[in-house]
């Protein structure tokens, strides 16, 4: 009867009937125990110059639900950073390059960047049915990274492909992208923020330390 109910008089026209459900139920409580219990098992690494530890927290909002991403960043090129998103009482992830990380806000799209050395790549993904579906990948660089070759103007001269598709330059590159991302629509957790040496971290714009995401976590209506 409670279902029924609420239905009839509150069903938001389009929203997904999971995510309703579990918002009747209770669930906005469920997503902080999820995020708070994998912070406590995946985080927690001890700074290299610091007594605090070295990952850095941020909820964002990805795709305009009612419950927050949650992104980490591991503080090393190799630990990288993750993703996180609550779906159906469980949590689903994606691995990213460390300081890769970009969205649109509430737009359910956001970008991994990473790469090194003369090799690099772009990857679009948004959440879909439970899982972080990849919407089109894009990979540029030099082939000999030993003997990159210089323009005029002495940039690096690269090679640049769409899915796996050679494209002529740059520009069409970013024009594919385009096409499913809007760069100049996005946001990420670095940009505007600030490192702190006496931290040892970035600070502003959100970021959290692992004491401060708990609480940010906590506190969230």
């Amino acid at each position: 009867g409670q279902v029924i109910y609420w239905y009839l008089n509150n069903w938001p026209e389009g929203e997904d009937i999971g995510n309703a459900f579990r918002k009747l139920r209770g669930g906005n409580e469920e997503w902080k125990s999820a995020y708070l219990s994998y912070i406590e098992e995946h985080g927690k690494v001890p700074g290299f110059l610091t007594d605090t530890y070295q990952e850095i927290y941020k909820l964002v909002n990805i795709n305009n639900d009612n419950i927050p991403e949650l992104y980490i960043d591991f503080g090393t090129t190799a630990a990288g950073s993750v993703i996180c998103s609550y779906y159906e009482d469980h949590i689903i992830t994606q691995n990213m390059w460390s300081g890769g990380f970009f969205y649109c806000e509430g737009q359910n799209l956001f970008r991994e960047a990473g790469g090194h050395m003369d090799t690099y790549y772009d990857k679009i993904y948004c959440i879909r049915d439970g899982a972080f579906t990849l919407l089109g990948q894009g990979d540029y660089g030099a082939y000999d990274n030993s003997n990159v070759q210089m323009d005029e103007e002495g940039n690096p001269i690269y090679n640049y492909y769409w899915n796996g598709e050679s494209v002529s330059s740059e520009a069409e590159y970013h024009q594919r992208m385009s096409e499913i991302y809007d760069t100049t629509q996005e946001t990420g957790p670095f940009i505007g923020a600030d490192y702190d040496y006496d931290r040892g971290r970035y600070v502003g714009n959100g970021l959290c330390s692992y004491e401060e995401i708990i609480e940010e976590i906590q506190k969230v209506r």
